[in-house]
């Protein structure tokens, strides 16, 4: 990732953060007080410093501004002219960002409106540490106790609802974060995101996401869209076919995947440049390291095979290309926290945390002992309160808006904003239904235009009617374009149960090629001294697998990938 990695301290000389801010630096700068180093990416790290360097600013990520008929990523003058004011107004600034600024001894910190880009930091003896990097922050303060409150809803439910850190002792900057460091102490605050009054028109919608996927550059930029058979890619290709200049298109997967043969023809049909990546697994201890490294700088996000399986980003960035994502389309598709909805408002509000667990459960694999899921359920329940408090924010509007309400101010920083850093570290990468801008327009949409997809897949049709021929990919199964998202879920889960289904066997060779290194560490004194683990679950759970049951890939993708990020974080 573009990264930021920041000591405050009278005591300066007793913190050497250079041993772990030495790969891939692009700006030091040290005053009596201050040692500050950023790195990354050049397109997504922006620094300007005074020539003595007592003052400056850093900004990692990117801001994306909308112009009236375009939008443009924000330059080294504009975000000086930002970040000169005495108050820097970053209301109108879309994109994904942290920005620090200093003078003197006064570090000040702003986060992007979503929470996209994150920062961490906590007091040290004599002064502070801040990063963008937890794990930076966890190694230079000495912090490795994971707080299994905190954690406990990133295991047990979909995502995390508030902005606490998983590591005791460190905090978080959230959505729309602000935060002074001085010598005397941090203040700090987060703002939960709120849509802006805005027209409920799907012609607007179309005017500011066609501006989204077409940004302005100061040089020549090619477009490179993330291509799949869902509906998401699909629009953000056919408002880029608008554009003055023609995008290219990747795919990542097996070329018998029905998502991958959708998006093939696709792009044969357009006689678009389109590259799909699917290369042979690396030799196990390079998986290894990819599934660590993943592990470390996604905070956990997803198992141990997510490190192969988004591994093509590094190559993909190293064309020079802008990288279009359509991830989280699905908001403006009443896709997310559906189960709560057969619930109802009054219920949610009204049961208890164990009895919603199951409208918000995630199944990973159960590997902890007792006094640990005592300690997790703790943990769930405080965040159900904090999701209780989110909802009755909105309890003036219907359920299902509250609901996709809930989804930008909860899943999207909690689970987006890693992979959206760690995609920073290779170059330009932005999801254009990500943005505050759009989530504006697209949720003051009615209902109606937002079920099913409809308005989606209306402005495909207007655009681009050829890309409504294909079929719609989901799921290792394929569905009629015109199908509802009952349709399509019904016709997948036939297919399956036929035995018509694709089957990824990504998590299988992985766990097949690393079996020696699975078994060995299941057997090693740093995981059976884990004092949190059932550490019978885990013998039981690695022996079974590698015995034939391969209906536990699952679960032990998801152990190896805790395992993996708590050594990473060295975490007890």
């Amino acid at each position: 990732m573009s990264w930021i990695l920041g000591v405050l301290s009278a005591n300066l000389h007793q913190h050497d953060i250079s041993r772990i801010a030495e790969a891939s630096v692009l700006h030091a700068t040290r005053t009596p007080s201050l040692s500050l180093f950023a790195g990354g990416s050049h397109a997504t790290c922006l620094v300007d410093s005074a020539k003595d360097t007592t003052s400056g600013w850093i900004v990692v990520g990117l801001g994306i501004k909308l112009r009236e008929e375009h939008t443009s990523i924000l330059a080294q003058q504009e975000w000086h002219a930002l970040l000169s004011k005495q108050k820097p107004d970053l209301d109108d600034v879309d994109g994904h960002f942290v920005a620090v600024r200093w003078t003197d001894n006064r570090v000040e910190c702003f986060s992007d409106r979503l929470g996209l880009r994150e920062l961490y930091f906590c007091s040290i003896p004599g002064g502070i540490v801040f990063s963008t990097r937890v794990d930076w922050v966890s190694e230079l303060a000495n912090l490795h106790e994971l707080d299994f409150q905190t954690f406990g809803v990133r295991w047990l439910a979909f995502n995390q609802f508030s902005y606490r850190s998983p590591i005791l002792g460190i905090q978080r900057l959230g959505p729309h974060g602000r935060a002074t460091f001085t010598l005397q102490g941090i203040e700090h605050a987060n703002r939960v995101w709120e849509p802006s009054a805005c027209d409920g028109d799907g012609h607007r919608f179309e005017h500011v996401l066609q501006a989204f996927t077409d940004p302005k550059f100061r040089e020549a930029k090619t477009v490179s869209v993330g291509l799949s058979g869902g509906i998401d890619s699909r629009l953000l290709l056919a408002l880029t076919l608008n554009s003055e200049r023609k995008p290219v298109a990747h795919t990542f997967g097996s070329p018998q995947d029905p998502d991958v043969i959708v998006a093939t023809k696709i792009a044969g049909a357009l006689h678009l440049d389109h590259h799909v990546y699917d290369e042979p697994l690396p030799e196990a201890s390079q998986c290894i390291v990819l599934a660590k490294e993943f592990a470390a700088q996604t905070i956990l996000k997803e198992p141990a095979s997510g490190g192969i399986r988004f591994r093509y980003y590094e190559k993909l960035a190293a064309s020079g290309r802008v990288v279009v994502d359509g991830a989280f389309g699905e908001v403006l598709r009443r896709q997310y926290y559906n189960r709560l909805l057969w619930v109802g408002r009054d219920r949610v509000l009204r049961l208890s945390h164990r009895q919603l667990l199951p409208f918000l459960q995630a199944p990973r694999v159960d590997i902890f002992s007792d006094e640990a899921k005592e300690s997790m359920m703790r943990g769930f329940e405080r965040e159900v309160e904090y999701m209780k408090d989110l909802l009755r924010l909105t309890q003036h509007l219907p359920f299902e808006d509250a609901l996709d309400i809930l989804a930008v101010q909860a899943r999207i920083p909690n689970y987006a904003g890693a992979e959206q850093a760690r995609m920073d570290s290779f170059g330009i990468c932005y999801m254009p239904f990500c943005q505050p801008t759009i989530f504006d327009a697209g949720l003051a949409l009615p209902l109606s235009q937002r079920r099913n997809g409809r308005l989606l897949k209306e402005i495909i049709r207007s655009c681009q009617p050829k890309l409504a021929r294909f079929p719609l990919a989901q799921g290792g199964s394929t569905s009629p374009f015109w199908f509802s998202t009952t349709a399509r879920i019904l016709t997948r889960r036939a297919k399956i149960k036929l035995g018509r289904g694709f089957v990824d066997t990504t998590t299988h060779d992985f766990l097949h090629h690393v079996r020696e290194f699975v078994r060995d560490q299941a057997r090693s004194t740093c995981v059976t001294s884990f004092g949190m683990y059932d550490g019978k679950k885990i013998q039981s759970l690695v022996e079974t697998y590698y015995r034939g049951e391969q209906g536990f890939a699952h679960q032990l993708d998801w152990w190896l990938g805790f395992e993996l990020w708590r050594q990473s974080m060295k975490l007890h």
